[in-house]
């Protein structure tokens, strides 16, 4: 049975609860048993295979699942066939999974001296099951008369994609001849990709850093990632904090100190190990309450606030995978078609701008650097593992050298290579069986969002200025309730009611085209210099989908503009900026109204959504079709299962008949839109 060698990540500690309340990872070791005993999230079975002699129990950690099969087995071999066939069974049946068997064997399988120790060897050879057998490491300790006997008659056998990293003989707290074990595992899984770096090499790297001096940015770059590399590990990142308690060091030395006199006296002190071991009893029950007093206090002070928001956090935050119906190659086949080209050019007619004027290419200084990273929230890495942490932490001297590649990069029109590289968090909309309702945020590497960062933050005053105030999403100084309160005081000023179609783009930012960008960049009179390092940074990225906690196969992005990046936003509204151009000189509106005229208003804008208001005088559904034209010519599609037509009554009318507003769903069954109005 051989099993494909993966990336070893840190992993579950099998142990004994009492001991870990005390050791160097008490408060992990205690939250994990508390993690692994939650039904609802670990989905937990346990089954009495032989009563009092063999248990499986199986549990499921990040979708993984993990058997653990105890035997008790007597010496004299009772038993011992359908032990032994109950076991081959399970093995075969969840043959790649992650199995641990352990028990009171009460065999040898260093040295198996009969014909039951060898048909145990046998059985753990054949499933290339192992152990980490210390030879001075004995779990059993019966005293006689002026000598003890010592043995090892327990053990614990790891499949091959398990690694065990220690093993340690614990204090025995009972009268037990047994003494108590434990051994510290990592499992080889492939669902934790990223690579993390403690905070103490973290400050490391800052130092080394901080007293190196570079010529270059290529320099300071090849340092950077040689360091990250040498001190990133993978971690399953459970979040589980250390706790440190009063009582630790004194529990240690009572603990070495018992465990000496256990196995190394002749069993004369026995009053004196009843005396100890009432001693460390009476230690653990204050350091359990301790740690429990804290992490109701840890969680108290920190953690309380989100028990409201428990469920919008999941339904936000994460996929069950779970219960997702795909495939991981139907998911990544999905995406990287709706993030491939299926135009290269497009008939849509540029209006005449209203723009008066286009943005200033951005001046990168050591001050934009400094003021961006002060802004920024997110220090989620990309796939190069550099933290924000990282950069942030540099001195100014290291700092000017990326404001200068910065300055570069906009100089030559495009970004290094590896900065188009990038992986994509997959968050769940609404009804997470569609594949169109799961939203993909691109995390691309640091640099590229600290650049974008830059960009986006100096072209803010621009668009408060020029993008018309149709749009009223991503731009300074404005806020989509604007239109709310709008819609408002045109219901109560009009003596007829009018109508408000609500026009939903499917896929709005993800099925961009190339030369759409282009063309909405030139409408809105960006520079060519600025123009170019945009496209050429949009194009050609290559990106994998983190899929159930691992990464996919890469593929090349064609077409869209990356949510995530930080400049997405305004890119989107210089597209809806064509858009409300084209109304203003086919409709001959105003390019901006100063009087409550419904039909001068003609639309509002809410980042990706565009709403139609009309009253029932003017021709609305030729105005739906042009918007419904335009928008295809730009290689954007309207949703009409989530768009929606809404008749707004005038106060009096609300009054008089107790109206409500009406909702309907807009039909297309052709290429004519028809608007059914309650």
């Amino acid at each position: 049975m051989k099993i494909k060698k993966k990336p070893i990540t840190k992993g579950m500690e099998v142990s004994s609860l009492i001991h870990y309340l005390e050791q160097e990872k008490a408060q992990k070791g205690t939250a994990l048993f508390h993690i692994l005993n939650n039904k609802r999230k670990r989905f937990i079975s346990n089954e009495n295979l032989i009563q009092g002699k063999l248990q499986w129990t199986r549990f499921f950690s990040r979708n993984k699942p993990i058997n653990i099969i105890t035997v008790y087995a007597s010496s004299d071999g009772e038993d011992d066939d359908e032990i032994i066939n109950i076991i081959i069974h399970l093995l075969l049946k969840c043959e790649n999974e992650f199995n641990i068997v352990l028990g009171d064997f009460n065999i040898n399988t260093r040295k198996p001296q009969n014909s039951r120790e060898k048909e145990w060897k046998e059985l753990i050879e054949c499933f290339q099951l192992k152990e980490l057998i210390i030879p001075e490491n004995y779990t059993y300790v019966r005293k006689v008369i002026n000598s003890v006997q010592k043995s090892r008659p327990d053990h614990i056998f790891v499949s091959n994609n398990i690694r065990i990293i220690r093993e340690v003989i614990l204090p025995p707290i009972s009268k037990n001849d047994h003494l108590p074990f434990y051994i510290d595992i990592e499992l080889e899984t492939d669902y934790c990709w990223r690579n993390f770096i403690s905070r103490k090499d973290m400050n490391q790297i800052s130092t080394t850093l901080n007293e190196s001096h570079y010529d270059s940015f290529d320099a300071l770059q090849k340092d950077i990632s040689e360091m990250v590399n040498k001190f990133s590990f993978k971690d399953d990142k459970t979040n589980l904090k250390y706790i440190n308690t009063i009582n630790k060091k004194e529990i240690k030395t009572k603990e070495i100190e018992l465990l000496h006199l256990v196995t190394q006296g002749k069993g004369q002190n026995i009053e004196e190990i009843e005396k100890l071991r009432n001693n460390i009893k009476v230690l653990y029950k204050e350091t359990g309450a301790d740690i429990k007093a804290k992490l109701s206090e840890n969680f108290n002070k920190h953690d309380s606030s989100m028990i409201y928001q428990f469920d919008k956090h999941l339904k936000e935050k994460s996929i069950d995978w779970k219960n997702i119906q795909f495939s991981e190659e139907e998911i990544v086949h999905h995406f990287e078609t709706k993030f491939t080209s299926v135009s290269k050019s497009s008939d849509f007619e540029n209006p005449p701008s209203t723009v008066k004027k286009g943005p200033k290419i951005p001046q990168i200084s050591l001050k934009t650097i400094k003021e961006a990273i002060s802004r920024m929230k997110s220090n989620t890495p990309g796939l190069d593992s550099i933290s924000f942490q990282i950069i942030r932490n540099l001195k100014d001297e290291h700092l000017q050298l990326i404001a200068d590649q910065f300055e570069n990069c906009i100089q030559q029109g495009n970004i290094p290579e590896e900065w188009k590289s990038g992986w994509v968090k997959l968050l769940p909309k609404r009804d997470i069986q569609k594949l169109n309702d799961i939203r993909p945020i691109t995390i691309l590497p640091i640099y590229y969002r600290i650049l974008f960062n830059i960009i986006a933050y100096e072209l803010r005053q621009w668009a408060s200025k020029h993008i018309n105030l149709r749009q009223q999403a991503f731009i300074s100084h404005r806020n989509t309730m604007n239109h709310g309160l709008l819609l408002s005081s045109l219901a109560k000023k009009n003596k007829s009611s009018f109508l408000l179609v609500n026009l939903d783009i499917e896929g709005a930012y993800d099925s961009v085209e190339d030369h759409i960008i282009e063309k909405a960049l030139t409408h809105c009179k960006f520079p060519d210099e600025l123009k170019t390092f945009i496209l050429n940074s949009y194009k050609s990225q290559i990106l994998q989908l983190e899929i159930d906690h691992h990464l996919s196969r890469p593929f090349t992005k064609t077409r869209g503009i990356p949510q995530g990046c930080p400049l997405a936003p305004l890119i989107y509204d210089c597209i809806t900026q064509l858009i409300i151009d084209k109304c203003i000189q086919q409709w001959k509106i105003s390019i901006k109204p100063t009087k409550l005229n419904i039909n001068d208003i003609g639309l509002l804008c809410f980042a990706d959504d565009i709403n139609l208001v009309s009253n029932r005088y003017c021709n609305y559904n030729e105005r739906l079709d042009n918007i419904s034209k335009w928008l295809g010519q730009l290689s954007l599609k309207i949703n009409p299962s989530k768009s929606m037509a809404t008749t707004l009554p005038t106060k009096k009318q609300n009054e008089a008949n107790d109206r409500r507003y009406y909702y309907t769903k807009i039909q297309k069954p052709s290429s004519t839109w028809t608007l059914s109005l309650g």
